[in-house]
């Protein structure tokens, strides 16, 4: 294993992220919305089916599955005894997986077709993330007792269990291949989850970066992330991590002050990629580049689009160094921790509220979801 973390991550500007954009990445600035799904509630987080024909939507512990050309809501489930903090569409789009919050510590396996529980996978502490692999043949989660599991999907069977966590795992992602699984832990409270606290004397500004071999479950990397929060997010193809710096947050350096984009390269991808780190060195001898945003609020999550080159974060999309399209009518105070993609990238949603209608004299607006198309 590597020493230095400077050999394992090498951060790189998101201002370059764009340039490096395949002839076939999505145009997210001819982003436009298109219909409004009147859901009527606006919590907990959704997710859009691989085809861009559902989405799926959460209040308290139901789960609703919705046709995005009819607005029609197609099947209603009772998932968890307490609140829905997860959602997965596997990739085949054939089913679901939800995850509860610490009333039950259940992750749930749904058939779309009949709404019927496939299967359960139980845990003794809160679930703070989920993950599918891209072949949909493995389930990674991870709980607040800083420890991840491996699960085969089509048994239920747990496979692997991955205790070298210094902090609760809050972003997890397999590799393409599905041979790894990396890991982003942080020393804080996780906001944006309903339920999600730590202990105070395990509260740290710093993060972890973890890998693991998915067939045997041993170590292959593990380094530090400084000024790390909660809010981070793999690439698609794993060669990138984005963390939310922990900034305008007690406890964090003055100069941090202002909330920040930080982009870390993951060991798969090679140093000779045409990206190039910017130079500006701390103490440890990293180098790394820090994106200004308009909020000084660092506590909602990232989602990257599924080309990987744009992020959303708070109620922005950002490539480079300005953001290129603002969500509408955002409902929600941090809408990117309910926002989602397709797989093809072509389809996104959140909540969002529509249009102001006359009431009596009073301005109103409708909360559902928005869906916006890109060409």
């Amino acid at each position: 294993m590597k020493s230095s973390i400077l050999n394992l991550l090498v951060f790189l500007p998101i201002v370059l992220l764009a340039a490096a954009a395949r002839a076939d990445t999505v145009d997210y600035s001819k982003l436009s919305p298109g219909n409004f799904i009147e859901t009527g509630s606006i919590h907990g987080p959704l997710d859009v089916s691989p085809d861009g024909k559902f989405i799926v939507t959460t209040f308290r512990n139901s789960v609703s599955i919705w046709n995005t050309v009819s607005c029609t809501r197609n099947l209603q489930i009772e998932a968890h005894l307490g609140a829905v903090n997860f959602l997965k569409f596997s990739p085949d789009g054939k089913f679901l997986y939800t995850g509860g919050d610490k009333r039950d510590n259940l992750v749930c396996k749904w058939s779309l077709t009949t709404g019927r529980r496939l299967q359960t996978f139980q845990h003794t502490h809160q679930i703070t993330a989920i993950a599918l692999s891209g072949d949909g043949k493995y389930l990674a989660t991870a709980t607040m007792d800083h420890s991840g599991f491996i699960w085969t999907t089509s048994d239920g069977q747990q496979v692997q269990v991955l205790t070298d966590a210094t902090f609760p795992i809050t972003s997890l992602a397999f590799t393409p291949d599905s041979s790894q699984l990396y890991a982003g832990a942080a020393g804080r409270t996780i906001p944006f989850l309903a339920g999600m606290d730590m202990d105070p004397g395990e509260r740290s500004n710093k993060g972890t970066f973890l890998s693991w071999n998915v067939a045997d479950g041993t170590l292959s990397e593990k380094s530090d992330i400084p000024q790390a929060t909660p809010a981070m997010e793999f690439s698609p193809d794993c060669k990138y991590l984005a963390v939310v710096l922990g900034t305008g947050v007690q406890g964090f350096p003055e100069e941090f002050y202002g909330t920040s984009l930080r982009i870390w390269q993951t060991p798969l991808q090679s140093h000779d990629a045409p990206f190039l780190p910017v130079s500006r060195t701390v103490s440890s001898g990293m180098t790394y580049f820090d994106q200004r945003t308009d909020t000084t609020d660092p506590t909602g999550p990232i989602r990257w689009s599924p080309d990987g080159h744009l992020i959303a974060f708070q109620d922005f999309l950002w490539t480079g160094a300005k953001n290129v399209f603002k969500l509408a009518n955002p409902k929600q105070r941090n809408p990117s921790s309910h926002i989602t993609f397709s797989a093809d990238g072509h389809t996104l949603a959140y909540y969002a509220e529509s249009a102001a209608q006359q009431d009596g004299g009073g301005e109103r607006g409708t909360a559902g979801v928005q869906i916006a198309k890109a060409p």
